[in-house]
């Protein structure tokens, strides 16, 4: 099961990642 944790995790932090970038974008374009 440590296993399926870490790539739970690794899915979380890329998710985070791509809505972080989502949200940059929607910002650059507002400004």
């Amino acid at each position: 099961p440590v296993r399926y944790e870490r790539r739970a995790d690794i899915y979380k932090a890329f998710t985070n990642l791509a809505a972080s970038l989502i949200t940059l974008n929607q910002i650059r374009r507002f400004c």
